[in-house]
């Protein structure tokens, strides 16, 4: 469901979060995954909710009549191989009510195919780079996609022209070789 980005409502530009099933990224650290293998989502409910938002009354619907920006997804990854049977057709149906949207991603599952034959229109993507090398990411992320593959992606994204927040999240000196990133920041 579409629900008040309530961890940081009034903090982000996005007043809205929509989050799926638990996530297949499986990230050790994740706050979305601990304690909540059973996470769930009923899509039926999701898709009446975007598909009738304007004649609801709840503070969603408001938030959405007033073109407030969604974010998908902060709780789970939208592309994560538990949540793309889901998220692409959410997409489409956001495209058709003319939701605004951003996307909270590390890629994977289904985004080629929501790239090419749903996004319409410039997207904020925030990117998470959580390692700079691959090895240490396996160690925590273990269904994530790639770093490579991330910074693919940022590539594509910025080739398509969309926007792209690159996020250093979580930060972790051990992790993350700043010297790197910023190589790889400025050569983009």
């Amino acid at each position: 469901m579409i629900t008040l980005f309530s961890g940081e409502f009034l903090l982000v530009p996005e007043a809205l979060d929509v989050s799926h099933n638990w996530c297949s990224h499986n990230c050790g650290y994740c706050f979305a995954n601990l304690n909540k293998p059973d996470r769930r989502i009923d899509p039926q409910k999701l898709f009446n909710q975007i598909t009738n938002f304007r004649s609801q009354k709840n503070e969603v619907a408001i938030m959405l009549q007033n073109n407030m920006v969604v974010t998908a997804s902060n709780k789970t990854d939208p592309f994560a191989k538990t949540n793309n049977q889901i998220s692409l057709p959410m997409f489409e149906l956001f495209e058709d009510n003319k939701i605004k949207y951003s996307l909270q991603t590390r890629g994977g599952n289904g985004i080629g195919k929501f790239l090419n034959d749903i996004c319409v229109g410039q997207k904020v993507f925030y990117i998470s780079i959580t390692h700079s090398e691959d090895t240490t990411r396996k160690k925590t992320e273990i269904g994530a996609p790639s770093i490579e593959s991330r910074w693919e992606l940022v590539d594509e994204l910025i080739r398509l022209n969309h926007k792209v927040i690159i996020a250093y999240n979580p930060f972790w000196h051990e992790w993350i070789d700043i010297n790197k990133e910023l190589e790889n920041i400025i050569k983009r």
